[in-house]
């Protein structure tokens, strides 16, 4: 399978990035600042918890065990990631959330 960014590695992950591209650390940084830090319809713990369901799925350990602490800090449950992976639809996430999942 040909790989997306030829430079970096075959499991990159955003460290590798941050190397691979130094000119856009400050962006992206700001980035993941306004999307999971500024007001938005989606509280602060649904945020964390698709951000560590896309990064399970991404299977980037690292950012999953961070999203997953920051979810866990704004009241939700670490099992939920791994419910979501089996299963969206019966997972004990927050219905208004599911469809948002679904598309991640």
């Amino acid at each position: 399978m040909k790989r997306l960014i030829p430079s970096l590695p075959d499991t990159p992950d955003l460290g590798n990035v941050f190397k691979a591209f130094p000119g856009l650390v400050p962006d992206i940084l700001h980035l993941n600042d306004t999307i999971m830090c500024d007001e938005a319809v989606v509280h602060q713990g649904g945020r964390e918890l698709i951000a560590a369901y896309v990064s399970a799925l991404n299977a980037c350990q690292y950012c999953t065990g961070a999203h997953m602490n920051a979810a866990e800090a704004f009241g939700v449950g670490p099992a939920v990631v791994t419910a979501l992976l089996k299963d969206v639809e019966t997972a004990a996430a927050e219905e208004a959330l599911k469809p948002m999942l679904l598309y991640v």
